[in-house]
């Protein structure tokens, strides 16, 4: 993917190139783990910024996460903590 390093990208505009969610986008630059600035309503996007988030999620989806945008480590913590809150109802049923 060839991004211009000093061209500020909109997030449509890297959503077009890379296939991931506009909202993803703007939700990652909300939560800084995207480089970005709000003109206006909207994020842009710095294209070295891009690069070094594309290479940064590369490594975390083969090393952390096993896919994509981590749902199968958020699911995991799903299904744990109802399974905690489970176990402690039945502790508490029986006086435990």
């Amino acid at each position: 993917m060839g991004f211009e390093q000093d061209r500020l990208y909109s997030t449509q505009e890297v959503a077009d190139i890379t296939g991931i969610p506009r909202v993803s986008l703007a939700m990652y630059a909300r939560q800084g783990r995207i480089k970005a600035v709000k003109v206006g309503k909207n994020w842009r996007m710095k294209g070295s910024e891009v690069t070094a988030f594309l290479e940064k999620g590369t490594m975390q989806k083969n090393f952390t996460t096993g896919g994509a945008h981590g749902n199968q480590l958020h699911q995991g913590r799903r299904q744990d903590d109802s399974n905690d809150g489970q176990e402690n109802q039945g502790k508490n049923e029986r006086g435990d």
